[in-house]
């Protein structure tokens, strides 16, 4: 690879990163090209080599910042044997994510990806969404999640989660979260999920 490739491709990640921190603090309609220009310190003509217009930059924000939880999540799921465990792995992954890299859980999650996406989402099609399926179907097969109405087990389990990072992360300082409040927070999202 030449030393312009790799240049290239430093640039294009210096504007995801910038964009995906920009997106994430103000949302997607608030921010403009010449923002992300001066944020990542590259030239408008970058921008456009490598995006066609900020919908593009914001689909490819999501679709790689998609890949990288998911691909926590999945590591961390797969080394557990029940449900209960391999949930607490989903919310491990999620707020030790929160806690190194805040913009990305906030992008995923937090932002309103319609803004850039044309058909609304649903909860399955979210991040992790399918994998939070699978763990709560096999739950319920081997009796260790009680049965019921899978979308709103998924949802709330999504939603108390997602509170719990907004609340915890929003303003926060670089402290990480006590072991504590990582247990509170786990048995809240649990409990919320077996009603």
């Amino acid at each position: 690879m030449g030393k312009i490739q790799i240049a290239s491709e430093e640039k294009r990640k210096r504007i995801l990163l910038e964009a995906r921190r920009l997106f994430a603090e103000k949302g997607f309609h608030a921010v403009s090209i010449p923002e992300i220009v001066r944020a990542s310190g590259v030239s408008t003509g970058t921008v456009y080599n490598n995006f066609s217009s900020k919908e593009d930059l914001a689909r490819e924000i999501y679709r790689t910042s998609r890949i990288e939880l998911e691909r926590r999540v999945e590591l961390r799921v797969n080394k557990e044997a029940t449900a209960y465990k391999k949930l607490c792995a989903v919310i491990d992954s999620f707020l030790e994510l929160a806690e190194i890299n805040y913009d990305l859980i906030a992008f995923l999650f937090l932002s309103e990806s319609s803004e850039f996406f044309k058909k609304p989402a649903s909860v399955f099609d979210l991040p992790t969404g399918k994998i939070i399926l699978r763990i709560f179907s096999e739950g319920i097969e081997q009796l260790d999640i009680k049965p019921g109405n899978l979308p709103n087990k998924v949802c709330a389990f999504y939603g108390i989660l997602l509170m719990a990072i907004k609340t915890n992360f929003t303003n926060q300082s670089n402290d990480p979260l006590p072991p504590t409040r990582y247990k509170d927070i786990r048995r809240r999202v649990w409990s919320a999920s077996f009603i």
